[in-house]
């Protein structure tokens, strides 16, 4: 398969990445940072890229997200559009301020007291588990998490 080579402006960052590689995927790859607010789903415009060089053709997503005359203009959805040649990548939130990450240095505990009828109280004894929740642009997610490993046992 052929490659491209992607640079991703302000940063300087290039990768050589196989033709065909979503540009946010390429983006991880060269440490270059691109928001993907809605979890690349291709419904939000967070991940907005000017583009230029080979890229794929706008998709249904992409048109039914970006006004024809920015699509003209370059812009497109960086979980979206696919590199098949050389280009080079600008994003909307590129040299945006502060981290990509924020790590919560402490937390209140909280307890809640219930003893629903007919719960066997035994069943989860000497489990540690906890709830890990992601309020996101378009989505809510809530996890539960097994805090002894950090296994994730259940998504809704």
């Amino acid at each position: 398969m052929s490659r491209a080579i992607v640079t991703f402006e302000p940063q300087g960052l290039t990768v050589e990445v196989e033709s065909g590689t979503v540009l946010s995927d390429a983006a991880n790859e060269a440490g270059a940072r691109l928001d993907t607010p809605c979890g690349g789903a291709g419904v939000c415009g967070g991940c907005g890229v000017y583009v230029t060089g080979e890229v794929s053709p706008p998709t249904s997503d992409e048109r039914a997200v970006i006004p024809p005359d920015r699509l003209a203009r370059g812009l497109r959805l960086g979980c979206r559009a696919r590199a098949v040649g050389d280009a080079a990548v600008r994003a909307l939130s590129a040299g945006a301020p502060g981290p990509r990450l924020q790590v919560v240095e402490t937390a209140e505990v909280l307890g809640f007291p219930i003893d629903p009828e007919g719960l066997d109280s035994s069943a989860d004894l000497g489990r540690s588990l906890g709830a890990a929740i992601d309020v996101g642009t378009t989505t809510l997610v809530v996890s539960l998490v097994d805090l002894r490993n950090g296994d994730e046992l259940a998504v809704a």
